[in-house]
């Protein structure tokens, strides 16, 4: 059991995992929903900065600083939005400032839930809380929602057997977490276990969420839970339509990690190919049982990063990365229509270069597919993308 706990706990809602996935899986539902949103017209990101297919690197050097002061402050995502903040990503306090109305939820990167339980206090990570930002960003947007994340980190099988057997250990995890919540302020909390594979243990990991949730109630908060996305040829999903029935009533807001694509042969994949994201969203709410009122509970996870492919591995590239490459590299940028990104292929040192990153037009098919489903979207992470990008939402 503790092995099974512990299959991809604790990898955080900036990384995850895919899996292949059949085009065909979501090609009716696809096809069903043609036309009920006008690409290039309602999301463009400014008059003069379109999404589209054909762009050169010379266009994004040029214009990926280009927002309109309007741009900001116009919302046309209509479901709600979340947006990352972390310690180690600076221009995200910035952005999250600049952007604010563009955001249901904020959600700085703060707290670490401690395995070492019989120590006494379990939160760490208190000392990167800034009230002065968190004002500010309420400043230019009064309505909009504050939810750390309480990543559960570093966790062991062992430890989560522990844990997760304890009613006792699970309520004084559960009264820290909404003691912090009312102490600072929130609005809420964001819940991240990682990649935890709770089959052995549905009943107690149920307790624990429900018992969270309750004491999120008391104090005023919402709870936001991150579930692993679909991963094709697993006989049972780690997060499917069972435990989305079972934990929806002790959940606001679930955000998928539909984020980090691996295809199963090994090979360089797009980060998230577009009919995976769907599929992601059918494997817990399959299409003919989908209801406006479950789908809206559903966040898909939306990466601002990219993926560097060579021979000696596979490279994150954030923003920053991604113009000094086209600067230097100054490569031809090729659309894949069936994974809806762009890809760049260039060479350093002698190796090949394979190399996904997300641009407007990428962006703006992963906010159509969410505004056509009826789900929300959660952006890992605000300072890892393009200026521009935000003006979509």
């Amino acid at each position: 059991d503790e092995e099974r706990l512990a299959d991809g706990a604790g990898a955080g809602a900036g990384a995850g995992a895919g899996g292949a996935v059949r085009r065909c899986a979501a090609e009716e539902e696809e096809e069903d929903l043609q036309g009920a949103y006008v690409r290039g017209q309602q999301l463009a990101a400014a008059e003069k900065v379109l999404p589209q297919e054909q762009v050169t690197y010379r266009a994004i050097l040029q214009e990926n600083s280009a927002v309109m002061a309007k741009e900001m402050t116009t919302r046309r995502f209509t479901g709600d939005t979340l947006g990352y903040v972390t310690p180690w990503g600076a221009a995200g306090y910035e952005e999250a400032k600049r952007f604010a109305a563009k955001f249901t939820y904020v959600a700085p990167v703060w707290y670490q839930v401690d395995h070492g339980l019989e120590a006494g206090s379990t939160l760490r990570g208190g000392h990167d809380v800034d009230q002065g930002w968190i004002q500010a960003v309420r400043k230019e947007n009064g309505a909009v929602k504050l939810a750390p994340r309480f990543l559960w980190d570093q966790w062991t099988g062992g430890h989560y057997s522990r844990f997760l057997s304890s009613e006792g250990l699970m309520r004084a995890v559960a009264q820290e977490i909404a003691a912090e919540v009312r102490s600072q302020g929130y609005d809420g909390a964001v819940l991240d276990f990682g990649y935890l594979n709770t089959r052995a243990a549905r009943k107690q990991f149920k307790f624990l969420i429900a018992t969270i949730y309750d004491a999120l109630q008391v104090v005023g908060g919402e709870l936001i839970l991150v579930v692993p996305p679909y991963v094709e040829g697993e006989g049972e999903q780690l997060f499917g339509a069972d435990e989305f029935e079972s934990l929806k009533s002790v959940v606001d807001r679930f955000q998928i990690m539909s984020y980090d694509y691996v295809a199963p042969d090994g090979r360089p994949a797009a980060n998230a190919p577009l009919s995976w994201m769907m599929q992601t969203v059918f494997n817990i709410l399959p299409p003919a049982e989908r209801k406006p009122e479950n789908a809206r509970k559903l966040m898909l996870g939306m990466n601002f990063y990219g993926k560097d492919y060579s021979f000696g591995g596979t490279n994150t590239i954030l923003g920053s990365d991604y113009l000094q490459i086209l600067e230097k590299h100054k490569p031809d940028i090729e659309w894949l229509e069936e994974e809806a990104e762009h890809k760049i292929v260039y060479h350093k040192a002698g190796s090949e270069h394979i190399l996904y990153y997300p641009s407007l037009l990428s962006v703006q098919r992963r906010i159509e597919l969410a505004q056509q489903l009826g789900v929300g979207l959660a952006i890992w992470e605000l300072s890892q993308g393009l200026p521009y990008f935000l003006a979509l939402y």
